[in-house]
């Protein structure tokens, strides 16, 4: 039985540099936990294993990227999937202000208690986002947004469509929960909003709000319309 030592990346909230931490792994057990720390390191080699590296001369290899995203697009996908079944017999699986309006609009969810859902949503959001923000160490690097070459009018049109795709799932396959989170694991593979009360209420406690917010929100909202059509 060999060991070997190889050095993870993590990338500090507001900071310029990275953390390298070793991890120990076996011919049996090749993934083990990883451990994140996210604070700023002076620019000096540390001893062990563990040193600051100038983010603008280290570079991760694209594989490394691509797994780190499918692993955050299963994680969400199944995620969803499961506490929306969790919370299907006690207030429907309704976890989106998006899908909420969907069934106002159809007559599935009355309008008052649609206004009430939607509060709720967007408040648990904030709470949960706060909770996290509270017990974890250091300013959580959290959020979505446009890329470089991406102009604010396609990431509104990308937002309506993927929107409509979810709500017109949910309405077709009704109680099929299951494959709702496959949707968003797919979506999670393109890192669309679709869900403003999550990514942009959630983010409150967070960040600051601009542009962003407005393109999410008028995008997912806008397009329900479209697909109760």
């Amino acid at each position: 039985m060999t060991f070997r030592r190889t050095p993870i990346p993590v990338v500090p909230s507001s900071s310029t540099e990275y953390l390298l931490i070793s991890r120990t792994g076996t011919m049996f057990y090749t993934l083990p936990p990883r451990l994140t720390i996210r604070c700023p390191l002076p620019k000096r080699t540390l001893p062990l294993s563990i040193r600051s590296v100038d983010l603008q001369q280290t570079s991760l290899p694209r594989w490394s990227l691509l797994a780190k995203l499918l692993f955050i697009s299963l994680c969400f996908g199944i995620s969803l999937a499961v506490n929306a079944w969790v919370f299907y017999r006690i207030g429907g699986g309704l976890l989106n202000p998006a899908v909420t309006l969907a069934m106002v609009i159809v007559g599935a969810v009355s309008v008052l208690r649609g206004i009430l859902v939607i509060i709720s949503q967007i408040l648990g959001a904030m709470v949960a986002a706060a909770v996290v923000e509270g017990l974890t160490p250091g300013r959580l690097n959290v959020g979505t947004g446009l890329g470089g070459v991406t102009t604010t009018s396609q990431g509104l049109f990308i937002e309506m469509f993927l929107t409509a795709q979810l709500v017109f799932t949910i309405l077709m396959l009704g109680r099929a929960l299951l494959a709702a989170g496959f949707y968003l694991f797919v979506k999670a593979l393109q890192y669309e909003t679709v869900n403003p009360g999550q990514d942009d209420a959630g983010d409150a406690p967070v960040h600051e709000h601009g542009a962003r917010d407005i393109e999410a929100w008028y995008g997912t909202i806008s397009r329900c319309y479209s697909s109760n059509g």
